[in-house]
C-alpha cells in the first residue's frame, strides 16, 4: 500500500520484444470515484540497453504541490504514447507508486 499521498511513479519495461523503445508523453495517475487525477509530464523516449530483457526505467515527480490524497483506493494509469511512427512498445510495461512516506 501506498504510505502517504502519491509524489512520484516509477515507469518502465522489460526491453522485450521486437520494438523495444518507446516514446512516453505523460502518465496519468487516476483514483476512481474521488475526482482526483495526477499527470506526471514525460515527452520522451524509454530505452533499454542492446540486450533483450535488460529492463529500463524513469522516475518520474509530481510536477505541482497537489497530490492523490486516497489512502486506499484502486488506482488507474493512462499513458498517452506520442503519434510518431514506432512511438509504441511490445514490452511489458511495469509501475510503480511513491508516497510521501514509502512505495507500493
Amino acid at each position: 500500500a501506498i504510505k502517504g499521498p502519491v509524489r512520484s511513479v516509477k515507469i518502465g519495461h522489460d526491453n522485450n520484444g521486437n520494438n523495444r523503445s518507446w516514446q512516453l508523453v505523460e502518465v496519468a495517475v487516476i483514483a476512481p470515484g474521488t475526482a482526483e487525477a495526477l499527470y506526471f509530464p514525460y515527452d520522451g523516449w524509454i530505452e533499454g540497453g542492446a540486450a533483450k530483457g535488460e529492463g529500463v526505467s524513469k522516475t518520474l515527480r509530481d510536477p505541482k504541490p497537489t497530490s492523490i490524497s486516497a489512502s486506499k483506493c484502486t488506482y488507474v494509469f493512462a499513458f498517452v504514447t506520442s503519434n510518431i511512427k514506432g512511438a509504441g512498445t511490445d514490452s511489458q510495461v511495469t509501475v510503480q507508486l511513491f508516497g510521501e512516506k514509502g512505495t507500493t
